[in-house]
Parts: structure tokens; sequence; C-alpha cells
């Protein structure tokens, strides 16, 4: 990225290293890291021929907005369909960065104050309703030479601001508590998608796509596509400890602060 050159300005680098395509950062590449993107392919995934029942519907998917009053009236319909509230998100942020929940309320002050300064410098923000979630997880993908290749889903968990928190060690087999759509089957939806993205075309590396089931109406649904992210993500982590953990046990890692109290670290 240009932050990454910036920072090793005054190094020099090998010709061959400069001739790769990872030392060129586009415009067009920026946008692989935008929430905005993210957004139209789920858009995409929710529009195909076969789309689960069980999956967010088109009215649900995530609205990118250009203007307070358009996140005031998303508050307002929120409250009328009976959501937990809203989700603001910045257009360029992820694990948990530059989201901002709003519970039951109509946006305080301060919360127009912070969405108007997010569109001043990114342009837009991304919102959401907030769901009522059960579980964290993410779908783990390699892409090259414009395909994408599924390598394995892994369980996570964030907090209540959806920060990350911490994986289970190795891969899952099945979506937690949902019956109705298999791994395999939500992996196809995503290299379906994928195909047919920004990400396939200009992008070469692991991708992860963080997912969510939730309660609603009394029935277990499927966020298929939180957030995507360009890189070597926790959940692609996760995977590659799988074969490290003895069979019939169980890990998790997390990430702490490092001046946290002594017995809550050893635990």
């Amino acid at each position: 990225s240009p932050r990454a050159m910036r920072m090793a300005e005054g190094l020099n680098f090998a010709p061959e290293y400069m001739s790769r395509p990872s030392s060129a950062f586009s415009d067009r590449h920026r946008l692989l890291f935008s929430r905005e993107t993210s957004a139209a392919m789920f858009g995409q995934m929710a529009q195909a021929a076969g789309y689960p029942t069980c999956c967010t519907g088109e009215d649900c998917l995530p609205r990118i907005m250009r203007d307070t009053r358009q996140v005031e009236e998303m508050a307002r319909e929120a409250r009328g369909r009976d959501f937990e509230g809203i989700v603001l998100k910045a257009i360029y942020g992820s694990s948990g960065r530059g989201i901002r929940m709003i519970r039951h309320a109509a946006p305080s002050s301060s919360d127009l104050a912070w969405a108007k300064a997010m569109i001043k410098s990114q342009g837009c923000i991304e919102c959401e309703f907030l769901l009522s979630k059960a579980s964290d997880f993410s779908m783990q993908y390699d892409i090259a030479d414009g395909k994408a290749k599924f390598r394995g889903a892994s369980l996570f968990s964030a907090n209540s601001f959806g920060a990350y928190e911490r994986s289970l060690a190795g891969g899952i087999s099945e979506i937690p508590g949902l019956s109705y759509v298999s791994i395999s089957q939500l992996a196809a939806m995503h290299i379906r998608a994928l195909q047919n993205s920004e990400y396939c075309k200009i992008y070469h590396g692991p991708l992860g796509i963080d997912c969510m089931t939730y309660s609603r109406m009394g029935s277990m649904m499927l966020n298929p596509c939180v957030e995507v992210n360009c890189r070597h993500s926790m959940g692609r982590l996760a995977l590659e400890l799988g074969p490290l953990i003895a069979d019939g046990s169980q890990a998790y890692f997390h990430v702490f602060r490092k001046d946290m109290a002594g017995a809550e670290f050893s635990q």
C-alpha cells in the first residue's frame, strides 16, 4: 500500500521487487478495501438465482449513504421494523475499527457529527440494521489468476462494539446453529460473486469473508457477507493453526491489551 511504501522511504528496493504488481498501488486497488465494494458484491449475491430465503434479504442489505438525513431516516425505519437499531461503518475500516452502534434510539448529535465527519473524509458511510447476533465465522479463499478457491471456514467472536476478540483454532464443517445452508453452498455463492467482482479482476492473494448468524422473528438467519478482507486475517490464521492441534482437543487464541491485569491475562 502507499502507506507501507512511505514508511520504507529511503530504503533501496530490489529492481525485481519494484517490477512486481504489488509495488504499484492505484485508486482502483484502493476500492478493494472499501465497504462500498463489498456491499455491491453482497447485493449481487442477494439478486442471484437460488439465493436462500434464510439469508439476509434485499430489504436488509447494507446501504451507502452520503447525507446524515439518510442515517436518521434509516434509524426511524429500524424502529418501525423492530430492529435493535442501526450500525454506522466507515467506508475504509476493518476489524471493528470505524464502527458506531446506535441501539433502540434516534441518532444523537454526536452520532450525526461522527457520520458527517466520515462522509466528509471518505465520501460516504455504510449503514446497516443492527441484528441480534448468534455467532461469527469467516470463509477463507485464495484469489489467483482471476479465480477464487475455497480454503475453509473458521469460528471467531467479536465484542458488542464489533471489535475482534478471539478465534477457535482450526476449521469448522458446519455453519453454527443453522442447518438450511451448508458450508459448501455458501462457498459456491461467494465464489460466483467474487468471480464477477473487482476482487478477482485486480487482486491476487488471501481473502476472507466474515459472516454471521442471527435471530430474526423467531428464526435463525444468515448474513453471508458482513465484511470482505483482502489480506491474511485472523480467520486464515485459525485455519493454519488447525493441523497443530491434537485430536480431541480445542484451542483458542485471543488478542490481549498489554496493560491487562495479571490474573486476567494468565487466564
